[in-house]
């Protein structure tokens, strides 16, 4: 802008702005107060300046949302001056430069909360070379304190710029000098001659350093310092190689002679000057200022060469935040263009000067932009693929997936179709290739149903190595977190075997591929390919090369089958040949493909070698088995043989179906939890009862003590069975999966022997007297179980087992019944065999406490809360909630899973509340032998009051029961016992010292004492000695008819 004009307007649109930097150069004539320029606002009061910059006498004037800044400095007339000034957010500050020196003495005016503020205003009115107001919406430029003298390269960027930068030519990025940026208000510009950026020139240097610690970091500062003076800058530097450069010092006698060794550095840089020289100058200019001497380096062997990197190329940019349109911009220099989604945001590249000494486009800033393609549904199925946008696609793609876990089969489809795009219509090469296995991996892990697209996804990815090109490698090989592909590009006439093998798959390493070796420790997958192969070999291999591409995927969800009772057990291996003359199928001699198992194989499992076949499940593709079969198999490998080319895999036989894996391990750890603390309470009851011996005197007391014996034994195997299992050990293993066995099977004996003598004292009153009775329960409780695991082990031993752990996969290890026979017939059958028994007895139970609630007196209350007690005592005591296992099918399968494992981990802990901590003779007990002070009770006997019981006959029955001098009465472990109601007021008891026996009554078995001679009921009938039964408190009291 030349002098004798009023002003000029910015045409283009300021954007709002968090921070930003302001440079111009200009030339005073008179030393009237001036303005540089002007932004502002109609809107706003007319002494607001949104920003400006001007000038009084010898003060300048800084301005920002409506503060001022004023620095003393005196600008001399006729001369040029550059002024920089920057404004930052975070903290709000203002920095002045003025010819690339910063001003100290900058002085704010204004509000004091000027931190808490402020954007720049978007949409305003800049003016340069005046001040401007408005009039009725109309800007009006004032002609008192107009610029008088010449104002050039004016620019403003979206950013806050170091010093070296300001002090450069950089084109500004959100108003640069451009001509067609300004409306000229009828003053055109004209060349100013005396322009301080001048011309920009490249050059490139090499050099050597002398310093005994070249760092780069000290090096670049001390050689910035030097050419910034001049207006150049330091790009690209980097140290090329060391070499040592040997000084001789001899004294002035001659006598010493010392040899120096000063370390020599070659380095190479660029330096991007704005001058006004010419190119040889220039060079002179640079060598001149390098030679001078620097505190502790030398630079000497100073090569300088011209050179033109030519401008970053007109490109077409799709990204998420929209379609940008980059044109072509010089090296060292910042594009910029509106946003898409927002015209007031500026979206900003930087066109740099590569090592390569070529012009080269940087990414993109658009953290000012907003997203305009949110969605991958409509937003990215509306985007048409290019050659020249495929690249950005695939980056947009790969954002959306971050963006939208569990992809839906729309949104699958749609990425999908992109992918195919991209492939079919630009060249593959092995940066696109890499980004599109990326993506096809990321898809894999997204957790998305994948069944649907299984096959599309094959085929894209066979397309990637079909039409692989620009590769250097002899084998190349592209690698992802899901899968892998190798091409092989093959001589047809010399092809005779090729292998392909992967190793090294754990979290943590790094894949291995290797071509043409033989497998060794650590392999997962390996292929080898037969001679035969080269008969389906392109027959003109000038114009169609013979490539084989090899694939490895190290995710198998991608694989998802229908098929009943088999799981994949190994990774997928696939091998192709690319523009085959047909289907590769029925070779004379077979692919041999050798697979390692996700999960070592127990000994009685069978594998099965299988393919992917396309066509199954309707077109979705499943595993087939024909013209594969397995050559051998051991419990970490498999090899197969396949009369053909596909994906290969091998599945495992599952009859027993598990879980999920997340129900799995919270199911696990519940079962833990609930063992250990089943395991101390049982402990705690076996303690009770084999320590306070009143405690156990009676008949359903012992059998109680076994079934807490046997169940303690069942816990502490399971809570310790994988720590023996992880010695690896066979033999051991075998023990423990036995002991296990045992002591389940004796633990629903010994439930099955409570529904037994529960039947006798309930139910079978009559002829119910047993000889040698706790004896013969303890030789069926102890001895089948025996007899059942023995004999399965004499049978056969390796019914029980587990998995082991090998030296590259390891897996979970528990040791238990690996046969599907032994398992269903000795685990299943006996405990359903048991259940069944122990459920008609609890009907039965039931039915009886029914009938006594009928034949109870009227006006007798019944207490709910003690039957349930009951019902819950005698659920837990005969294992029942093992019967929620027939429930445990869909769709309730998991929600009875959870009931079961809680249930039944806890079995110990309830046997231990409803027969310890709730019966009042056991607490008696623990208070007579455990507690202290007042809480301590006397040792007492049960049998401390005396009476006599009339027993009054039923009316049917014509003859009275002898008379009696003393009842006994005992305390059951099971619930209270008592032999009469304490509330009847038909019945009196003489309570001594108890003795063992039974009075026999029609319906009701009553505990009683020892007779000298056998007494007989008036039938004749004896009632049975030492053989006392349990009557349950719960149960409603008995009353004679």
């Amino acid at each position: 802008m030349r002098q004798g004009c009023s002003a000029w307007k910015l045409t283009r649109p300021v954007p709002a702005l968090d921070e930003l930097s302001v440079c111009v150069q200009l030339q005073r004539k008179i030393t009237t107060p001036w303005t540089a320029f002007m932004y502002s606002h109609e809107t706003q009061p007319a002494e607001t300046i949104e920003l400006g910059l001007t000038g009084k006498h010898n003060s300048l004037h800084v301005w920002h949302s409506g503060r001022q800044w004023t620095a003393e400095v005196s600008l001399p007339i006729n001369e040029w001056c550059t002024i920089c000034f920057t404004v930052s957010s975070f903290p709000q500050q203002v920095n002045l430069y003025i010819n690339g020196s910063q001003v100290e003495s900058l002085v704010s005016v204004g509000p004091s909360d000027y931190h808490s503020c402020c954007q720049l205003k978007p949409g305003g009115t800049l003016t340069l070379g005046a001040s401007h107001y408005f009039s009725e919406g109309v800007m009006i430029p004032e002609t008192g304190t107009n610029f008088q003298g010449s104002i050039t390269l004016f620019r403003v960027w979206g950013e806050v710029l170091t010093q070296r930068q300001l002090n450069g030519c950089l084109g500004g990025n959100v108003v640069s000098w451009d001509a067609a940026d300004w409306d000229y208000m009828g003053c055109p510009p004209v060349r100013n001659s005396h322009e301080h950026c001048g011309e920009v020139l490249f050059l490139d240097l090499k050099c050597g350093i002398d310093q005994s610690t070249p760092a780069q970091l000290t090096v670049v500062p001390q050689l910035s310092e030097t050419l910034s003076k001049e207006r150049m800058f330091v790009l690209n530097f980097h140290l090329l190689a060391e070499k040592n450069r040997h000084t001789i010092h001899i004294s002035p006698c001659g006598s010493t002679l010392s040899v120096n060794i000063i370390p020599r550095h070659s380095c190479g840089f660029q330096v991007h000057a704005n001058t006004s020289l010419n190119t040889d100058e220039t060079k002179q200019k640079i060598l001149s200022s390098l030679e001078a001497p620097y505190p502790d380096m030398s630079i000497n062997n100073i090569s300088i060469t011209h050179i033109e990197p030519g401008p970053c190329p007109k490109i077409q940019h799709q990204t998420r935040e929209g379609l940008f349109l980059w044109n072509q911009t010089p090296a060292e220099q910042t594009a910029t263009l509106q946003c898409e989604g927002d015209v007031t945001k500026m979206a900003q590249r930087q066109c740099v000067l590569a090592p390569d000494n070529h012009a080269r486009w940087k990414e993109p800033e658009l953290h000012q932009c907003p997203v305009v393609v949110e969605t991958i549904i409509p937003d990215l199925d509306n985007i048409n693929v290019t050659a020249d946008n495929a690249a950005d696609v695939l980056v947009m793609i790969e954002d959306l997936i971050k963006d939208h876990k569990n992809l839906d089969d729309h949104e699958l489809d749609t990425i999908l179709n992109k992918l195919a795009d991209v492939l079919n219509i630009t060249v593959v090469t092995p940066d696109l290739a890499e980004a599109v296995i990326k993506i096809i991996s990321d898809i894999l892990h997204s957790g998305s149903h994948l069944q649907p697209v299984t096959n599309k996804i094959l085929n894209i990815t066979e397309t990637i190595g079909d039409k692989l090109s620009g590769f250097t490698d002899e084998f190349p090989s592209l690698f992802s977190q899901g899968l892998s592909i190798s091409v092989v590009d093959v001589d047809s006439q010399q092809f005779q075997n090729l292998t392909f093998g992967v190793s090294s798959v754990e979290q943590g390493q790094n894949m291995e591929i290797y071509i043409n070796q033989e497998p060794f420790d650590g392999t997962v997958a390996f292929i080898s390919l037969p001679p035969d192969l080269k008969d389906s070999f392109p027959q003109n291999a000038h114009n169609h090369p013979s490539r084989i591409q090899f694939q490895f995927y190290r995710s198998t969800v991608l694989f998802q089958d229908t098929q009943k009772n088999q799981m994949l057990n190994t990774y997928v291996v696939s091998a192709s040949v690319t523009n085959a003359t047909g289907p590769i199928k029925d070779l004379m001699r077979p692919v041999a493909v050798t697979l390692h198992h996700l999960n070592s194989k127990p000994y009685d499992k069978e594998v099965q070698c299988v393919f992917w076949n396309f066509n199954k499940n309707d077109g979705l593709g499943g595993w087939d088995s024909t013209g594969c079969w397995k050559h051998n198999t051991s419990t970490d490998l498999t090899t197969c043989l396949c009369n053909h080319l596909t994906h290969f895999g091998v599945l495992l036989d599952i009859s027993r179906t598990p879980i999920d894996e997340t129900n799995e391990k919270i199911l696990t750890i519940i079962s833990y939890i609930g063992c250990g603390v089943s395991s101390v309470f049982l402990g705690i009851t076996i303690l009770t009862y084999t320590a306070f011996e009143k405690l156990r005197r009676d008949y359903p007391s012992k059998i109680l003590l076994n079934l807490a014996v046997a169940l303690k034994g069942l816990n502490l195997i399971f809570l310790l069975n994988s720590w023996f299992s992880s010695f690896g050990s066979y033999g051991l293993c075998v023990a423990v999966a036995a002991t296990m066995h045992y002591f389940l099977l004796a633990s629903f004996t010994w439930m099955g022997l409570e529904a037994v003598n529960m039947y006798m004292a309930l139910v079978k009153v009559f002829n119910s007297y047993v000889p040698s009775y706790i004896l013969k329960f303890c030789i069926i409780g102890w001895g089948v179980p025996l007899i059942v695991c023995g004999s399965v082990l004499i049978i056969k031993r390796e019914t029980y087992g587990g998995s082991f752990p090998s030296t590259s996969l390891q897996v979970y290890l528990f040791c238990w019944v690996q046969d599907d026979v032994a398992y269903y017939v000795t685990v299943v059958g006996y405990i359903f065999m048991v259940l069944l028994f122990n459920t008609a007895v609890f009907l039965v139970v039931l039915v009886q406490l029914r009938h006594m609630r009928a034949n109870r007196p009227a006006g007798t209350h019944s207490n709910i809360l003690k039957d349930l007690r009951g019902v819950a005592s005698i659920t837990f005591l005969l294992g029942l909630t093992w019967c929620l296992a027939l429930f445990a099918w869909e769709p309730a399968k998991v929600a009875m899973l959870y009931l079961f494992s809680i249930l039944n981990s806890l079995q110990g802990f309830f046997i231990f509340l409803f027969h310890c901590l709730m019966k009042e003779n056991v607490r008696k007990q623990w208070r007579v032998h455990l507690c202290f002070g007042r809480f301590r009770i006397q040792d007492y006997s049960e049998w401390s009051q005396t009476a006599t019981v009339p027993a009054k006959p039923k009316p049917h029955q014509s003859n009275n029961f002898p008379s009696m001098k003393s009842v006994s009465s005992n305390k059951s472990n099971t619930t209270e016992s008592t032999s009469a109601s304490s509330e009847s007021s038909q019945r009196e008891v003489y309570i001594m010292r108890p003795k063992l026996g039974v009075l026999c009554q029609t319906s009701l078995a009553l505990p009683r004492a020892q007779y000298n001679s056998s007494p007989q009921s008036q039938h004749g009938m004896p009632c049975p000695q030492d053989h006392t039964y349990e009557v349950y408190s719960w149960l409603p009291k008995a009353e004679p008819h």
